[in-house]
């Protein structure tokens, strides 16, 4: 049986826990301008996420007083996000504003509607 795996080097640490922290944070972000659900409206704009790979640090031995003693880094792919941001002309009684929000979309629907258009 092998022995553990040497710890990361601080630099690949702080570059994990950076990548996770913007993951979140972009995670966050979306979930904020979604706002309430929107299912049709016109679209205000298009937003793309390319596919991606995040690493997480994981601690796979632990000492005796409970601290990591051997990382490992695994690999996470996340796959390619299309988004239509809609604005809900809908006069509804009592709202000021029009709803808003973002729809994950495929990549046909993607390209087949322009900043403009109705959707769906």
């Amino acid at each position: 049986m092998a022995g553990p795996r040497a710890a990361l080097p601080p630099y690949y640490v702080e570059v994990i826990k950076w990548k996770s922290l913007f993951v979140v944070a972009l995670s966050a972000a979306l979930l904020v301008a979604c706002g309430k659900a929107v299912t049709s409206g016109t679209v205000t704009s298009k937003n793309y996420q390319p596919p991606d790979t995040v690493y997480e640090d994981i601690c796979v031995s632990y000492d005796r007083k409970g601290n990591c003693a051997a990382h490992t880094v695994i690999p996470r792919t996340q796959s390619a996000v299309w988004e239509l941001c809609l604005r809900d002309d809908t006069p509804k009684k009592g709202v000021l504003q029009p709803t808003t929000g973002c729809v994950e979309v495929s990549q046909a629907d993607f390209e087949r509607y322009e900043v403009g258009q109705h959707y769906p």
